[in-house]
């Protein structure tokens, strides 16, 4: 059970300052957090520069978290990826090792 697991062991992924405002602040709550609260985008409409960057953002950070997690991870481990913030996570982690 629970009580017989190791403490958990956490690896920090490191984001620089600009990467981490433009995820987390830009698309995962400016963009992903409305559209997965059914509430309209107008924010896209006006600053689609702003969201595009955002995006890219989004995607590199995602990319952080597989290159940190990739080197740790063994056939048999199990990855549960909890979140909005990390929806492209999974999708890089099944590219760099199928199985």
């Amino acid at each position: 059970g629970l009580r017989q697991q190791q403490p958990f062991r956490c690896i920090p992924v490191w984001l620089d300052e600009d990467t981490a405002d433009l995820y987390y602040n830009g698309f995962s709550n400016n963009v992903l957090w409305p559209l997965l609260h059914y509430i309209p985008l107008s924010m896209l409409d006006s600053h689609t520069t702003l969201a595009e960057t955002q995006w890219e953002a989004y995607q590199a950070a995602n990319k952080a978290f597989a290159d940190v997690i990739l080197p740790e991870v063994r056939e048999t481990d199990l990855v549960w990826v909890q979140d909005y913030h990390l929806m492209l996570l999974p999708k890089y982690l099944r590219d760099a090792s199928p199985q």
